[in-house]
């Protein structure tokens, strides 16, 4: 604290701050990052005197940011199957969609509750250096009949997750489907997008008294200094933290009053506002339908792929999107997929989506390239592509 006393731009001092708070002043229960709740309001009224003394000072201000945002630890919740889908062909499988990345050795499948062994275990989207992920494709060793019930659970923290191969006429691949438990029906589409710890929800009411003062304080110093760019930044972090909501219209304004105010870091604040799109957006999805509720929002990515992994029909038209190579390999059970309006130049990951019939691309870059065309309809002539405008 000497140091800081003696120079408010020590950032070295405020970083050291905050790794030493969390060994002298641990949150009981909390994850290992976080500090007491009546040390950490301590805190926030300390660093609104160094933050507000000089604004245009960031040293103070990052440390207000790791303040705000200590509410809960990176991840969303505890570990849990969201939804398994039986995936019949000549390889059959079994998708399972997870909360959070987890191996795949934690995944445990069972057939008529006898453990089912699997071939090979399927990361999606393939991702070099980590063997976690929230979707995997299971090949199964032996298939499934009509009647039987596939279950999957986690090695621990969980509970385990049914999904019934349908009885219908015809061949197994024509009747079978997956079946989310009606217990978990609403989870693919929870509310919980935002994978930073300083976008998290706080409900402490001691903290959330001492973040209203602070708040206050912010829109004050705004009045005095509009064009102050960390304060708006904090202010916008803290409304996230007392009520991300019912403050949803305050926050996307602040992103783009930043957004203008900060050029450089454009795609930054133009990746924040897709979060914050999406956030509101997941919530309409339904697991195993049709969905339109992602269209013309400005996404400059798609959050959460994993969540559309069961959707059959998906609109994505009107957005920023200028890559599919994270979130089309999770559309393992689209159908139909509208891409018009978008920024696309190539699309890559199309070679795993075997269900995939109908893919609009009218309005992308791609569609002004000959030979990307060509490529495409002579690669996957199962594919029924739209490049131009209907006449």
């Amino acid at each position: 604290m000497e140091l800081i006393n003696k120079n408010f731009s020590n950032y070295s001092a405020w970083h050291y701050r905050s790794k030493l708070l969390p060994l002298c002043f641990p949150l009981v229960d909390g994850p290992s990052n976080c500090i007491s709740e009546e040390k950490r309001a301590e805190e926030i009224e300390l660093v609104q005197n160094a933050a507000f003394t000089d604004p245009e000072d960031s040293s103070a201000w990052f440390y207000h940011t790791w303040l705000v945002g200590m509410g809960k630890s990176d991840d969303n919740g505890p570990d849990r199957v969201l939804a398994v889908k039986f995936v019949p062909g000549a390889a059959p499988a079994v998708l399972v969609v997870v909360s959070t990345p987890v191996p795949s050795s934690d995944l445990v499948i069972t057939v008529n509750d006898i453990p089912a062994k699997a071939k090979s275990f399927k990361q999606i989207p393939r991702q070099p250096g980590t063997d976690r992920s929230c979707l995997w494709e299971a090949v199964l060793d032996g298939e499934p009949r009509s009647g039987d019930s596939i279950q999957v659970t986690l090695m621990v923290r969980a509970l385990p997750l049914l999904v019934k191969v349908l009885e219908g006429e015809g061949p197994l691949e024509a009747a079978a489907s997956g079946d989310i438990d009606a217990d978990h029906e609403n989870d693919l589409n929870c509310d919980d997008t935002n994978p930073n710890p300083i976008e998290t929800s706080l409900e402490n009411l001691p903290t959330k008294a001492v973040l209203e003062k602070d708040l206050q304080n912010c829109r004050d110093l705004l009045e005095l200094e509009p064009d102050s760019k960390w304060t708006r930044l904090s202010m916008t972090l803290i409304l996230k933290a007392l009520d991300q909501k019912a403050n949803t219209k305050e926050i996307e304004e602040n992103i783009r009053k930043l957004r203008e105010g900060d050029p450089i870091r454009k795609n930054f604040y133009d990746d924040w506002l897709s979060r914050e799109s999406a956030s509101k957006a997941m919530k309409a999805i339904v697991p195993q339908g049709s969905c339109d509720s992602l269209k013309d929002l400005g996404l400059t990515y798609v959050p959460k792929p994993e969540r559309l992994a069961l959707v059959t029909s998906l609109d994505l038209s009107g957005n920023n999107l200028w890559s599919t190579e994270v979130f089309l390999p999770c559309l393992r059970n689209c159908s139909s997929l509208n891409l018009d309006g978008n920024k696309l130049e190539t699309v890559s990951g199309l070679e795993q989506l075997s269900r995939l019939k109908e893919l609009s691309l009218r309005g992308n870059p791609i569609c002004q390239n000959a030979t990307s065309v060509a490529a495409l309809e002579k690669t996957f002539p199962h594919i029924s592509f739209t490049f131009t405008a209907k006449v």
